[in-house]
């Protein structure tokens, strides 16, 4: 949804840098990329966290740093 969000804020969201994910398996094939742009531009992941999670749940702490990272990469920020 973020890397969907982005691109209806004309952001490219092409991966540019490749991740390392320990748990890129359990991502689904068509939402491995949207997961890399998000992975590699800081936005889900930082530091030597290298777990997506993508079954668990995010605290609204956790969705508020999400958005605010995505929106700076915005110009709508």
């Amino acid at each position: 949804m973020i890397s969907r969000m982005l691109e209806y804020m004309n952001v490219d969201t092409t991966p540019t840098a490749k991740v390392q994910l320990a748990d890129m398996k359990e991502i689904s094939d068509y939402a491995q990329a949207a997961v890399q742009y998000v992975a590699g531009e800081d936005v889900l992941v930082s530091g030597a966290i290298t777990y997506f999670n993508p079954k668990n749940h995010l605290t609204r702490a956790e969705m508020a740093k999400v958005l605010m990272r995505a929106l700076r990469i915005s110009d709508w920020y």
